[in-house]
């Protein structure tokens, strides 16, 4: 069984390392999606940090994607989304220091 962990908190990190890379290319992305990456990543850290057992990561990967689409429906209907825009809007901060803020080009 610990092998099976391993592996799930393997996928766990790609994905985390995936949705980082993501968050720090596209400047246009919603907040649910910024969340999804911060949820991630937190886990990817907390984890071995706490001595939480990987095979938790097997609930943990799901957890991850539905829970900022829970958020953000919960934010929408009872108007409260100007806090989780703050703390997207922190980590994505975070994420991009020293990305500038204009588009890239292709030097064409």
């Amino acid at each position: 069984m610990e092998i099976l962990g391993n592996v799930a908190y393997g996928i766990l990190c790609l994905l985390a390392i995936v949705w980082i890379l993501s968050v720090r290319m596209k400047s246009e992305l919603s907040v649910g999606t910024i969340i999804g990456s911060m949820v991630l990543t937190f886990s990817a850290i907390i984890i071995p940090l706490g001595g939480i057992s990987f095979l938790n990561v097997i609930w943990i990967i799901p957890v991850a994607y539905a829970l900022p689409i829970v958020i953000m429906y919960l934010a929408g209907r009872y108007k409260i989304r100007e806090p989780f825009r703050f703390l997207a809007s922190i980590y994505a901060g975070v994420i991009r220091i020293g990305v500038s803020k204009k588009k890239p080009t292709l030097g064409i």
